[in-house]
């Protein structure tokens, strides 16, 4: 993690994670295709087995983990996009599933789910959906190298 100066262009190492093994990413925050969350100190995002991660920003202290956005178990590049809305955030898995969910130091609290896509590739013997989402107008965006859907987000009354 990397502070950038606001006085001059430079920038100096807070602190760096490295895993002994590639097969243990025990330490840090180790993203394949996620762009991590930075919101109020706290930085999540999933990484390479599929773990959804919380660190502390300042230290990098791990403060949770869960597959519960990923598949419910680890699995080799298992992926999810994550995208904030508001105190709330979209993650788009390669199951093909839209979650609803809240990010904070405290855990990862799912409030809806739903099945949008069928996976269309495999690899390293698993199916797998690996198309980040577009949103715009209240709806989202997603394929699956067969087909585009567009899904209406706006709430109801």
């Amino acid at each position: 993690m990397l502070e950038l100066s606001s006085m001059e262009p430079g920038a100096k190492v807070l602190w760096n994670r490295k895993s002994k093994k590639q097969s243990e990413f025990e330490d840090g925050l180790h993203t394949v295709m996620c762009t991590p969350v930075l919101r109020d100190g706290f930085i999540y995002g999933v990484c390479g087995f599929g773990e959804l991660r919380c660190l502390d920003a300042a230290t990098g202290e791990r403060k949770w983990e869960t597959y519960a956005a990923t598949g419910g178990e680890q699995g080799l590049f298992a992926n999810a996009f994550l995208v904030e809305q508001g105190d709330r955030c979209f993650v788009w898995n390669d199951h093909g599933e839209l979650i609803l969910g809240k990010l904070a130091p405290t855990g990862f609290t799912e409030l809806s789910r739903a099945k949008l896509l069928e996976t269309t590739e495999n690899t390293r013997g698993r199916d797998v959906l690996w198309c980040h989402p577009a949103f715009a107008g209240r709806r989202a965006y997603m394929h699956n190298g067969r087909e585009l859907i567009c899904v209406d987000l706006a709430a109801r009354s």
